[in-house]
């Protein structure tokens, strides 16, 4: 092997693309939507809503609007921006407090369709509440939402509404549709997993209603529900509803009215009537029988909203990992008694102080669900779940200290950063179990993990606690600090059921009752191993002597071997030059450091003290585990520390 070291420079990221008004992130696209997360940000959006074009946007943070009093909608106004769909997904969280008391609003004024949050929408909306409202109308139509649901100059269909809540109040003014969702439909809307909780105050001369002041289209309401009290001449549910209204799931618990101001002939399906107290009971039972609605949580006595993902779980439009809190509340869209499920991670996720954690894939005795997870080259960083859920082996979340719990299906494209896992049994950072045999075999590739994994009742790995089904790896690594009872290892502490490893490598450390670098086991079952390497320390052996293996051994790599069975890593196919702890990285992942350039080290006999730089050309004082380039007067060479 020459004497050409690759070394890497650091360089800085990219800057993430920013829109013309710089404080708002994105460009507007799907891919890169615009990112709202102050105040601020919603103020300026409606500068960034286009002519004929989807717009979408993403909210990232909740939003307090106390202090906005001047404020132009979303979308617009008036027929000259009836033209701009738009595409809003709240991420679960809200927009609070918004009471704009804009001049323009006033009767008459430019702004009289707009006293509202977006103005005139026509698009799709989703996974936001809009909360503590209080809006009034003057000559126009005002709604939280909109004056106008849907318009056709904008192009688009069906106006979709989806897991949207609105609480506050609404003050209706004469000559005017008003509602505490919307205004008043310019196209066919649907509403789905919706509710309005608000005090809806009509002025005589204008159609109110607790939902809408005019249902003017065809109208679908799928598993919706109004509470509050409407006074003056509002009714229950709208004022007038000229288009068709199909319903599949709504339930009426507000009154001050005796009216729905629903046409009977325009509807189809069943208003249910639940606001008595006869019959509230039986109306929220009906609710939270409703998949989109908490069994336990409530907002004002009412059931409130599950937490909701973007996606709908399919292969062809996965559900979607955005941020912390939808990898914590991912669970609950996986059916633990069977099906495929799929998922996309579109940012890297830092889940530091997210103790409170439920394995994708469920807990003990969910053997079922089938997981198809593509992290798309993202991480998940500093995953430390409470230690306590896993305190007591064969409790019901014992397994939800692990990333995924029990998985079957497949996981790609995914590091995990610093993680630090500790249960009593089945340890391990990404699951518990791979695979189980009342699923399906488990396939990680391009998969990749480092931290630590304290198990103290055995069946402890860097990566799974143990197998139930075959599991294939194909370009991953683990490196990590592994410690536990009986069949502890680097990859899989007891391994059950056929393995096969392609171009994987274990680092890091092991220790435990009778520890193995990369596989442990009280069976014997068979392991194919393929350009597979053990860089790690604490145990003699990669694998128990009565495993069967296949065509190649796992090759230990310790000492002075281990620096030139990293250069062949890095010839893998799916790794890199680049070094992360010292060991070579796998494709696709942008963790800082991408430009590479080549460095001869020469050999010049002389000594001197020792002075270490890594691979980046930076001295180091202390170094730790890793590959180093080590200086003694005029002789460099590279050398392997392991404390």
């Amino acid at each position: 092997m020459n004497k050409t070291l690759r070394n890497l420079a650091l360089v800085a990221l990219a800057a993430a693309p920013f829109s013309a008004f710089a404080e708002i992130v994105g460009d507007g696209s799907a891919k890169n939507p615009y990112q709202i997360a102050t105040a601020e940000d919603l103020c300026e959006a409606y500068k960034l809503t286009k002519a004929g074009e989807m717009v979408y946007f993403v909210q990232t943070a909740d939003i307090d609007m106390s202090n906005v009093k001047e404020y132009t909608p979303v979308v617009g106004y008036d027929a000259a921006t009836y033209d701009r769909p738009l595409n809003y997904d709240g991420r679960n969280h809200v927009i609070s407090n918004f009471a704009p008391t804009t001049d323009e609003f006033a009767a008459g004024g430019i702004y009289n369709y707009g006293q509202s949050v977006f103005g005139v929408f026509s698009g799709e909306l989703k996974n936001l509440g809009i909360v503590d409202i209080n809006i009034s109308a003057a000559g126009g139509r005002c709604g939280a939402i909109g004056g106008y649901l849907g318009q056709s100059a904008a192009e688009v269909e069906v106006t979709k509404v989806s897991n949207v809540y609105v609480t506050g109040k609404v003050n209706g003014g004469g000559a005017n549709y008003s509602g505490g969702l919307f205004g008043t439909t310019g196209t066919a809307v649907e509403l789905t997993n919706c509710f309005v909780n608000v005090e809806m105050n009509g002025v005589e001369g204008g159609l109110n209603g607790a939902l809408a002041g005019r249902l003017n289209n065809p109208t679908t309401i799928k598993n919706c529900y109004i509470a509050g009290k409407v006074s003056g001449n509002a009714t229950l549910v709208c004022a007038a509803n000229k288009g068709a209204v199909t319903v599949d799931g709504f339930v009426l618990f507000n009154d001050g009215s005796d009216e729905t101001g629903l046409v009977d002939d325009n509807v189809t399906g069943e208003v249910v009537m639940a606001n008595t107290s006869a019959t509230q009971s039986s109306g929220v039972d009906l609710v939270k029988s409703w998949a989109a609605f908490s069994t336990t949580e409530e907002i004002d006595g009412l059931p409130a909203l599950n937490y909701a993902l973007s996606g709908s779980g399919i292969q062809d439009d996965p559900y979607q990992i955005n941020c912390p809190e939808d990898l914590c509340n991912a669970y609950r869209f996986v059916n633990c008694d069977g099906g495929d499920f799929w998922f996309v991670q579109t940012a890297d996720l830092d889940m530091e102080g997210y103790e409170d954690y439920h394995a994708l894939a469920g807990y003990n005795g969910s053997y079922k669900a089938i997981l198809h997870y593509d992290g798309q080259c993202h991480v998940i960083k500093n995953f430390v779940p409470n230690t306590e859920v896993g305190a007591v082996a064969g409790t019901d979340y014992y397994y939800c200290t692990s990333i995924f719990g029990i998985p079957s299906g497949e996981i790609s494209n995914l590091g995990v950063i610093d993680a630090y896992v500790a249960t009593a049994q089945g340890a391990g950072i990404l699951g518990a179990y791979a695979g189980h045999g009342d699923g399906k075999a488990l396939i990680l590739e391009n998969v990749f993990v480092t931290g630590e994994v304290v198990g103290d009742g055995g069946y402890t790995g860097g990566m799974f606690g143990t197998t139930g089904n075959t599991v294939t790896m194909t370009n991953c690594f683990a490196d990590v600090k592994v410690s536990g009872g009986a069949y502890t290892a680097g990859l899989v502490g007891r391994v059950r059921n056929e393995i096969n490893l392609e171009r994987v490598y274990v680092a890091g450390s092991v220790a435990g009752n009778d520890p193995y670098l990369a596989l442990g086991t009280d069976k014997a079952p068979v392991y194919n191993a393929y350009q597979v390497v053990a860089f790690n320390e604490g145990a003699e052996a990669a694998v128990p002597a009565d495993m069967e293996k296949g065509d190649e051994e796992i090759f230990v790599a310790q000492g002075k071997m281990a620096i030139d069975m990293i250069e062949e890593v890095m010839e893998w196919e799916g790794f890199t030059a680049e070094l992360y702890n010292g060991y070579p990285m796998l494709e696709g992942f942008d963790l800082g450091t991408t430009a590479i350039f080549d460095a001869t080290v020469g050999e010049v006999e002389a000594e001197g003290p020792a002075v270490y730089y890594n691979l980046q050309g930076v001295q180091v004082a202390n170094p730790e585990n890793g590959v180093y380039i080590v200086r003694r007067g005029n002789k460099v060479t590279k050398e392997l520390i392991r404390k």
